[in-house]
C-alpha cells in the first residue's frame, strides 16, 4: 500500500515516480499481516533499471526489511550520488510488530541515515533509533535534534 501512495502523491505534486520493490507486503488498514523479501539481485537490477533510465533527482525509501537490502541500498545511493534522500524508515507496524531486526536497525542508522536530507520516522520509529521512549511533543523534537546530531542526518521529522 505504501508504494501505491507515495506514486499517487508524486503524480498529484506532478513528479514523476518510479519505483523499485524491496519487499512484498501482504497488509491493509488494519495493519501488516506478513512481508516477504524481494531477493537482493532483483532488488539490484531493479534500481539499475531505474536508475540506467532516467536518474531521480531525489530517491525516497520505505521499508528496508534486512541488513543485506540496507547494504545494498546505501551502496547503491552512493554509486549513483544521490543527492536528495528521504526516508521513512517503516520499522514498526501499528500493532507495534517490529518489521525490521535489531542488527538492521544498527546498519540502517550507520549506512543510511548519514545519507539521508530527511528522515521521518513515526514515535515508535524514533523510539528504537534513538533508544527512548518519547510521550510529549518537546520530545518528538527533542529525538529529532538527537537524529540529526547522532546520527547526521540533515533533518529529521518526528511524526
Amino acid at each position: 500500500m505504501e508504494i501505491h501512495a507515495d506514486l499517487t502523491t508524486f503524480q498529484e505534486q506532478q513528479v514523476f515516480g518510479m519505483a523499485v520493490i524491496t519487499s512484498v507486503v501482504a497488509q491493509n488498514t488494519l495493519g501488516v499481516k506478513s512481508f516477504e523479501e524481494v531477493s537482493l539481485n532483483n532488488i539490484s537490477q531493479q534500481i539499475d533499471c531505474v536508475i540506467g533510465d532516467i536518474k531521480p533527482d531525489a530517491v525516497k525509501t520505505g521499508m528496508l526489511a534486512s541488513v543485506e537490502i540496507i547494504e545494498l541500498i546505501a551502496e547503491k545511493l552512493k554509486a549513483a550520488n544521490i543527492q536528495s534522500y528521504v526516508m521513512d524508515p517503516v520499522m514498526v507496524a501499528k500493532s507495534g510488530h517490529h518489521l525490521l531486526p535489531k542488527d538492521a536497525v544498527n546498519h540502517l542508522k550507520k549506512l543510511l541515515i548519514p545519507q539521508t536530507t530527511v528522515i521521518t520516522p513515526n514515535i515508535p520509529e524514533a523510539e528504537v533509533i534513538i533508544g527512548k521512549s518519547i510521550k510529549t511533543i518537546q520530545q518528538m523534537r527533542d529525538a529529532a535534534k538527537e537524529i540529526v546530531e547522532v546520527y547526521a542526518a540533515k533533518s529529521a521529522v518526528v511524526k
